[in-house]
């Protein structure tokens, strides 16, 4: 298996399938029509896409596209893209690069550009705990933590802990 499949297998088990909570502003379209969100696709970032009717094959697409190679995560190690991958699934692209340039102390401005792939290159194997931690503390600063913060934290660690025992 390559490696965005077993990523995105990964993204699908974390997000579950339908949903339509009317707390979660993910859910609604930009029109504020309640469309929901299914495998992590959601109304408000695809209002175009018949949410309850996706299919995991059209997922996927979507998924390879807009998340794995918009944000060139062929070019990290295996288990940093991995990591980034549903980071920025979760996080919005802009926010997990954020979150890597915080790990790397390198400025936070959401391109990972020339320096920050110099510094990543600078790093130790492990680095990806360092990510993690920066990643934990993003989801505290979230108004919505003392709703949803269960579940994030329960991703974060299910991500975590597949890297850790796979890679």
């Amino acid at each position: 298996m390559d490696l965005f499949t077993e990523a995105f297998n990964h993204a699908v088990k974390v997000e579950g399938g339908f949903t339509n909570d009317p707390n979660d502003k993910g859910n609604f379209t930009p029109d504020d029509e309640l469309k929901g969100t299914k495998y992590g696709i959601s109304a408000n970032a695809y209002p175009e896409v018949d949410i309850a009717g996706l299919t995991l094959q059209k997922a996927q697409a979507i998924y390879r596209r807009d998340y794995w190679d918009a944000n060139n995560l062929d070019k990290y190690p295996a288990e940093l893209a991995f990591l980034m991958f549903d980071m920025c699934i979760n996080h919005g692209a802009r926010n997990a690069k954020k979150i890597l340039q915080r790990a790397l102390c390198v400025a936070e401005d959401g391109i990972v550009g020339r320096r920050t792939m110099y510094a990543l290159s600078q790093v130790g194997s492990d680095f990806y705990k360092d990510v993690h931690i920066e990643r934990v503390d993003f989801y505290k600063d979230i108004k919505s933590f003392n709703h949803y913060g269960k579940g994030w934290l329960s991703r974060a660690y299910a991500t975590y802990s597949h890297i850790k025992l796979n890679f």
